[in-house]
């Protein structure tokens, strides 16, 4: 692949492989920088995680990387191009609109009928992901991102080649992390322990408050879907749902999808 033209350090202007333009960092994971950059030969933004030079998970990632970047689904960023040998190694991957769970919620709650709508979309994608066989295992509040355009998750075989991250049950893994995400939308509250910027869960007597019990107009079907999905033991709404797929299927029931999936952002005051 490409080799990089200027790379004394990633910084704004460094241009790599003769085309990809950095602008903005963004963000650091995993010893990785995530910069907002342009493909200046096609005229796109692009998302570009600059690597450390000699990785030590370098095996592990250009496998997750490259399985990745054989699933198709519009849900799911693109990876575009790697370049594993220079001396500031990189992945570059399409730049998603919109905004992550965590600064949607900054403006205020979702109805529930779009945050189920949001959450089915996102389970769509990852069901298609993991049939691909490559699950994402890394999911969290800021790798699914919200728009005019939909649903986008990033990250896909990135974040868990640079993470070493793996699970016994990947499927279950990826539901709950996308459980946590509809509870979070339904109710402003992060179910998790992962460090974010929203309010920790309530708990009452040990056990997560249900979202109906947060808010008025969730409704109990909904609730008990969430807590279900964030659940990985049976639990007095039911078994735990087991994968995307699942929880797809359970969010795009007749009940739950009669008034459809809105473009319109709403917004409860």
């Amino acid at each position: 692949m490409s080799a990089v033209e200027v790379v004394p350090g990633a910084c704004a202007a460094s241009k790599l492989g003769g085309r990809f333009r950095l602008e903005d960092r963004v963000g650091e994971a995993y010893r990785a920088s995530l910069w907002k950059a342009t493909d200046e030969l096609l005229s796109r933004p692009v998302a570009i995680h600059v690597l450390p030079e000699g990785l030590a998970l370098r095996r592990g990632l250009i496998e997750a990387v490259n399985a990745a970047a054989r699933v198709t689904d519009p849900r799911l960023a693109k990876i575009f191009d790697a370049d594993y040998g220079a001396r500031c190694p990189y992945i570059v991957s399409e730049w998603a609109p919109g905004e992550c769970v965590e600064d949607l919620l900054k403006a205020g709650l979702f109805s529930p009928v779009q945050a189920a709508a949001i959450i089915a979309d996102a389970a769509d994608a990852l069901a298609v992901a993991h049939a691909a066989g490559r699950p994402h295992s890394c999911l969290g509040p800021r790798s699914l991102r919200w728009g005019t355009c939909g649903v986008k998750i990033t990250g896909l075989g990135i974040e868990a080649g640079l993470s070493g991250a793996s699970s016994d049950d990947a499927a279950m893994t990826d539901a709950r992390a996308l459980g946590r995400m509809l509870y979070a939308l339904l109710t402003g509250y992060w179910p998790g322990d992962e460090a974010t910027a929203l309010p920790s869960a309530p708990t009452y007597r040990g056990c997560l408050c249900a979202p109906w019990q947060l808010r008025a107009g969730v409704p109990a079907d909904l609730s008990a879907i969430a807590c279900r999905t964030v659940q990985t033991q049976p639990c007095r709404f039911g078994q735990p749902v087991a994968s995307p797929a699942e929880l797809a299927a359970a969010l795009r029931t007749p009940r739950q999808a009669r008034r459809g999936i809105r473009n319109q952002r709403l917004r409860v005051k």
